[in-house]
């Protein structure tokens, strides 16, 4: 796999030797990169009668962090077993980064109250993580604003009271209606209160999967 420190460009992701994900109609395969032209890339696949030439493919190159993906068209189709895939080369791609801290959805309300207004609103939380929660709100929110959070997680004794930074806010469409989205970042938590969010997620885990879940919901905690 492409190592985390070469995700520059699409030149450091197809080099000869790499190893990616291919992902044609669903299927995922993984390959290896065979040799690369101006505009071509030829790529190793395990089978002779599938896919055809003319369709698309998405290509992915995982690492530590996250991925790069890519899309791309076949160009040629192998013969034989053995021969490999010839794409075209990508020029472009997208890079998704994997979340620091699990998130789930919820059903309590926050109380909010910005540094700047001294209003204070309580409002349904839509999500939450050991790191923040996304609300939904018609609260005025502004980007990088602190503000103040309380709220009880269920399951929970002691309320939870901590400070916060807006790094999200997303306007409802004018036509459509709606209230507004606003993503925040914890501040710096006390450890009383990331050891209770941690353990309200992993509630909400078990009762949303119960059957995914290896312990098939005995006591972790």
């Amino acid at each position: 796999m492409v190592n985390a420190a070469e995700m520059d460009t699409v030149e450091n992701h197809f080099k000869p030797g790499n190893r990616c994900l291919v992902i044609i109609t669903g299927q995922r395969f993984l390959v290896g990169i065979q040799s690369v032209q101006e505009d071509t890339v030829r790529l190793s696949y395990p089978a002779a009668d599938f896919p055809v030439a003319g369709m698309l493919l998405e290509i992915e190159f995982h690492d530590d962090l996250g991925y790069a993906r890519f899309e791309s068209e076949i160009l040629a189709t192998p013969e034989n077993v053995g021969d490999g895939l010839l794409i075209r080369l990508p020029t472009e791609y997208s890079r998704t980064t994997h979340r620091g801290a699990w998130r789930i959805p919820t059903d309590f309300n926050v109380i909010l109250k910005s540094h700047v207004h001294p209003r204070r609103y309580e409002v349904p939380v839509v999500n939450l993580s050991a790191g923040g929660m996304l609300l939904q709100t018609n609260a005025d929110a502004e980007l990088n604003d602190t503000v103040e959070l309380k709220f009880h997680l269920p399951g929970e004794a002691a309320p939870q009271e901590m400070l916060g930074t807006i790094v999200h806010v997303h306007q409802p469409d004018n036509k459509a209606g709606g209230e507004t989205m606003v993503g925040i970042n914890f501040i710096n938590p006390e450890p009383q209160h990331r050891k209770a969010l941690s353990r309200y997620v992993w509630r909400r885990l078990r009762e949303i999967h119960p059957d995914d879940l290896g312990f098939k919901g005995k006591a972790q905690l």
